[in-house]
């Protein structure tokens, strides 16, 4: 058997042989070598890439007008464009105005409408020769 000896006895409880300080040395000095690099060319790319070669030519093509792109375009403002349209239909929907002159279609306010189909009811369901108005809504059948 082996004999034990204590912990606290000389040449027993650390490493006998310490770190290679050389290899240690130039380690650090590739990482920072490469890490210096990887930022020189990551600083070219950058500002090659935004290098402006025509000092003429406008920031951005979109900003041209002469190059517009084909038919339909996106919209500018579509919030804007959305409000303007509803409350155009707002204001033809709560307007009186001919739809078709020559056979004496004409509109009416959505309230009057209404106003009127409570007073007279639904007008009766047509027959099967008759004849209809081009643009008329037809009656609806109860369910």
């Amino acid at each position: 058997m082996s004999e034990h000896q204590p912990l606290g006895s000389a040449g027993v409880g650390y490493e006998k042989k310490d770190i290679n300080v050389r290899k240690v040395f130039f380690f650090g000095l590739l990482l920072v070598a490469l890490i210096g690099a990887v930022g020189i060319g990551t600083t070219v790319l950058v500002f090659k890439g935004t290098e402006n070669k025509n000092p003429d030519a406008s920031l951005s093509p979109l900003l041209e007008p002469q190059h517009r792109p084909p038919a339909p375009r996106l919209q500018a403002y579509p919030q804007q464009d959305l409000k303007q349209l509803r409350a155009d239909e707002a204001k033809v929907l709560a307007s009186y105005g001919w739809v078709d002159r020559a056979n004496g279609v004409v509109r009416i306010p959505v309230d009057r409408a209404i106003d009127l189909i409570v007073e007279q009811g639904l007008p009766p369901k047509p027959e099967a020769g008759a004849k209809s108005i081009p643009g008329a809504v037809p009656a609806r059948s109860p369910k």
